[in-house]
């Protein structure tokens, strides 16, 4: 898919996903966060929003569990692709696999661009050392599906403590073992949207075969 398509896919999807999200739309929640939430949610992390760090990106990342919610927030080295003596800047994201794209907020894009002109549609960063491609949000920091997706990161929740980890391929935990048993019947409702050779589970304690 070459860049102008993309670009144009990212604006149309975006615009879709504001306008006809219905749980965007319906949760009084979601719509009450603004961008200088993240700044307080930063502030809990005992982190200034959109401060230049001295760190450099790496993984596993982690977050906290906020809000009514559960809403999934975590501090992210950001700072734009195409300028790669550029600093990495501390950007509080909230995590939402609903969303097909990433979004910046009008802050943290500012900060990217270093103007307050009009914002393009979408944006070539980086994300904690990865590549990625941003659009622009008034309003929120979101990581969506997309960046999960692209960077084979996996989320791993801590719930009695309300903290989260992200993961990528490089930094997971081994496998302690694969079960390759054929997986249970599917229900009929099922057959269409589930297609699998064998089980693969991830265990944490399980003999070997």
């Amino acid at each position: 898919m070459n860049r102008m398509l993309k670009a144009i896919l990212c604006v149309h999807l975006a615009y879709a996903y504001v306008i006809n999200n219905v749980r965007l739309l319906k949760n009084p929640d979601f719509d009450a966060i603004t961008e200088e939430d993240m700044r307080l949610v930063s502030a809990t992390q005992n982190i200034t929003y959109l401060t230049i760090s001295t760190l450099k990106p790496a993984f596993p990342v982690h977050g906290v569990i906020m809000a009514t919610y559960d809403r999934y927030m975590i501090n992210m080295l950001v700072r734009r692709k195409s300028v790669t003596d550029t600093p990495y800047r501390n950007i509080m994201f909230m995590i939402d696999t609903s969303s097909p794209y990433t979004f910046l907020a009008k802050s943290a894009m500012q900060a990217m661009l270093g103007t307050k002109e009009k914002f393009p549609d979408y944006l070539n960063i980086e994300i904690h050392g990865e590549p990625s491609l941003v659009c622009y949000s008034s309003d929120v920091n979101l990581l969506g599906l997309d960046f999960l997706r692209k960077h084979s990161v996996q989320i791993y929740t801590n719930w009695p403590h309300d903290t989260f980890s992200l993961y990528n391929v490089s930094t997971l935990q081994p496998i302690a073992c694969i079960q390759t048993t054929p997986p249970p019947p599917l229900p009929p409702f099922a057959a269409d949207f589930i297609i699998t050779k064998s089980q693969i589970r991830l265990v944490c304690n399980c003999s070997q075969p």
